[in-house]
């Protein structure tokens, strides 16, 4: 009976969480203490990966609709998806020694300031002004991507949230193209993450043998 309340638990947070991402991202600020809370017998590394391959899972989910209506630049989201994709293995590899309880109050603080910013802005992601790109502009997504993946390897919440506020603010776009262009990067992000948790959990089951 435990075990079935236990789903049903982990499936509303999850239900709640994917619904937060699909939207303005940051779900994992919900989905991931619950797992924690839930899970207490498991080690961080397997906690983390089953947050990682839920949240991807939601991820497909919205890129699937997003991609149908929405012209993505790809000239700056490749590259930018593929720094993110190196920089949150390096991230996740690096987990141990970055302490947790910092980064909660480091990103609190973000998006304090990312709020505030926005409600400052009244018309902040409203038009999508985004006209071209040049290197520089895929040089800044490259950097981003660098940024906000190694910080989603290490910790993870409100990864999509930075991305669509740097994306609206840096480069011009709506709230809508932002949200779409953030889960491309976000996909990168979560599969490095979650492939090195995946081998982590894996060499440390074949030791424990």
């Amino acid at each position: 009976m435990d075990f079935y309340i236990t789903l049903i638990i982990l499936g509303f947070f999850a239900f709640c969480g994917g619904l937060i991402d699909a939207a303005v991202g940051g779900g994992g600020l919900v989905q991931l203490p619950a797992l924690i809370h839930t899970l207490p017998q498991y080690s961080l590394a397997t906690v983390f990966g089953t947050n990682k391959l839920a949240v991807l899972a939601g991820t497909l989910s919205s890129i699937s609709t997003y991609i149908k209506r929405i012209k993505i630049i790809w000239i700056l989201i490749l590259p930018t998806m593929v720094s993110a994709f190196i920089f949150a293995f390096l991230g996740a590899m690096s987990v141990s020694f970055i302490p947790k309880e910092l980064m909660k109050y480091i990103v609190f603080f973000l998006l304090i300031l990312m709020a505030i910013y926005t409600f400052i802005k009244k018309d902040l992601g409203k038009i999508h002004t985004y006209i071209q790109c040049g290197k520089r502009e895929v040089l800044l997504g490259i950097f981003f991507g660098a940024l906000i993946g190694f910080y989603d390897g290490v910790f993870g919440p409100c990864s999509g949230s930075f991305l669509l506020f740097l994306f609206v603010r840096c480069f011009g776009f709506d709230f809508l193209n932002a949200s779409a262009s953030a889960k491309l990067v976000n996909l990168g992000t979560f599969s490095a993450a979650l492939l090195f948790l995946s081998l982590r959990v894996m060499f440390y089951g074949a030791l424990e043998r």
